[in-house]
C-alpha cells in the first residue's frame, strides 16, 4: 500500500500519482498521529519522508516494522540563516547516529543524498520513456522572472515543480531548465 501525504488540494493529484490512501496534513492532528491511528495496526515496509518531519521520523516505530528504513530527503531548516541550517547538519546526524540505548530512535534512518550515477541516471531515463516517470508541472518561467517562479515556490499553492528555462545564450553550454523544488512543512 501506498500512501501519501498531500494538502486539501492535492489530494486528486497524488492519487492520480498511484497512491491508495492520501493523508491531508491540514487536518487537526499532526500528520504523525493522522498515520498512527489510520495505519499503525498495519506497519509499513518503509517511509519516505521528502519533507523532513522530525516528529514523524521520532514517531516511525509505531508505524513502521522493525528493520525497515525510514528514508528523508532531510530535515528542513527553521529559518534560512546559517544557524538553522547548521542546526539541520546537527538533526541529520543526530537522527542517524543516536544510539537507541540513549534515547535514539529503534529503526534506521538513511539520508538521501543528490548524487547521481549513471546508473540511476540510466534507470530514470528508461523510466521517462516508458511513461513510468511523471512529474507534474505546476509552472514554466523565463529566466527574467526568476523572483516570480521563487515567490510561487514560497507561497506555497503549487501542485507540482516550477520550473524556470535558461536561455542558451545566457550560459556556455545548450538550453537547459532548473527545477526548483518546494520546501513543504506542516503549518
Amino acid at each position: 500500500m501506498v500512501v501519501g501525504v498531500c494538502s486539501t488540494g492535492n489530494v486528486e493529484l497524488v492519487k492520480g500519482l498511484g497512491a491508495d490512501e492520501v493523508i491531508d496534513y491540514r487536518q487537526s492532528l499532526p500528520v504523525y498521529e493522522q498515520l498512527i491511528k489510520k495505519f499503525g495496526a498495519n506497519k509499513f515496509d518503509v517511509i519516505i519522508d521528502t519533507v523532513g518531519i522530525q516528529e514523524l521520523f521520532h514517531n516511525c516505530a509505531q508505524i513502521l516494522k522493525p528493520g525497515k528504513p525510514y528514508l528523508s530527503l532531510g530535515v528542513q531548516p527553521s529559518k534560512c540563516t546559517i544557524p538553522a541550517l547548521l542546526y539541520s547538519v546537527c538533526q541529520i546526524l543526530l537522527n542517524a547516529l543516536w544510539p537507541r540505548f540513549l534515547g535514539g530512535v529503534d529503526r534506521k534512518y538513511v539520508q538521501v543524498n543528490g548524487f547521481a550515477s549513471l546508473e540511476n541516471l540510466e534507470a530514470l531515463a528508461e523510466m521517462a520513456e516508458k511513461g513510468t516517470l511523471r512529474v507534474p508541472i505546476d509552472s514554466q518561467w523565463e529566466f527574467g522572472d526568476v523572483q516570480k517562479a521563487y515567490e510561487k515556490i514560497l507561497s506555497k499553492s503549487k501542485s507540482g515543480k516550477v520550473i524556470v528555462n535558461v536561455e542558451s545564450s545566457r550560459l556556455s553550454t545548450p538550453s537547459f531548465k532548473f527545477i526548483f523544488f518546494q520546501l513543504e512543512h506542516e503549518p
